[in-house]
């Protein structure tokens, strides 16, 4: 019955390395492992026996599985609060005090920053930043830290936007948020490919299926349709776009939309 549980444990931090694929997990899952496998040596050889034979590596091999739960919790704790909780957080705060956050002094010629920081802050959303981080190609996680206001988190995007050279693509971006594509100005099924920029395929996916299409499109990716959550139709798009993303899997999130009938959808 031990034993059963001890595989248990194990077969639980395998499961979630792979529904998550963070290093966390990872370093959980070789955590529990490392003190499986040393478990069923001291079964076999006697503990004692095995204390012996380690010698001084005793301590350091406890001081690895040690270290290695502490990485996993800290790991935990900190993804229990998202990047779109951390966004989220400023949301129900005073416009008052939003208004407050200047735009950082970091610019470059041709590039109005003062009015792109008050155009997003003004009239984007939580979620709304979130789309223009992932049609930028950025990190969530190296852009917003939890705690952080939707201020803060509007200056390390234009920032990140500057250092990179997209200064371009961010007020694309901004300005698809604030007025969306119409259908017919998309590119035509034909012209979607790998090389498709992010957000026009984002854009696309969004004007081409309703909820029952983007169900039907993660069932045959593979996709936990709940794990999408139950927010707009929008935010579920870029969830899945970025679960595939995050795999390596775009292409086949191309192949599908291109094999589909979009016209019916």
């Amino acid at each position: 019955m031990l034993l059963i549980l001890k595989l248990a444990v194990v077969a639980f931090f395998l499961i979630m390395f792979v529904r998550r694929a963070s290093l966390a997990w990872g370093i959980g899952l070789l955590t529990v492992v490392v003190a499986l496998l040393l478990d069923a040596f001291a079964t076999v050889f006697g503990r004692t026996e095995l204390l012996e034979s380690l010698g001084a590596f005793t301590w350091v091999i406890g001081g690895g599985l040690a270290a290695g739960a502490f990485l996993w919790l800290v790991g935990l704790l900190r993804g229990q609060v998202s990047s779109s909780t951390a966004v989220a957080v400023d949301r129900f705060a005073p416009r008052a005090s939003a208004e407050k956050k200047e735009p950082s002094n970091l610019s470059i010629a041709g590039f109005d920053r003062p009015f792109i920081y008050a155009q997003m802050r003004d009239n984007l959303g939580p979620d709304d930043l979130l789309d223009v981080i992932f049609d930028m190609g950025l990190n969530e996680n190296a852009v917003i830290s939890p705690g952080m206001n939707s201020g803060q988190a509007i200056n390390r995007i234009i920032d990140d936007a500057i250092e990179r050279g997209d200064t371009m693509l961010l007020a694309t971006s901004v300005e698809r948020c604030l007025t969306p594509i119409a259908p017919d100005h998309l590119p035509r099924l034909a012209k979607i490919s790998d090389e498709t920029p992010l957000m026009v395929l984002r854009q696309f996916i969004i004007a081409h299926y309703d909820l029952a299409g983007l169900q039907e499109m993660a069932r045959k990716l593979g996709i936990d349709w709940e794990s999408l959550g139950t927010g707009p139709k929008k935010t579920r798009v870029r969830l899945m776009m970025l679960y595939l993303k995050r795999r390596n899997r775009m292409d086949e999130v191309v192949r599908l939309v291109k094999s589909a009938d979009t016209s019916a959808v």
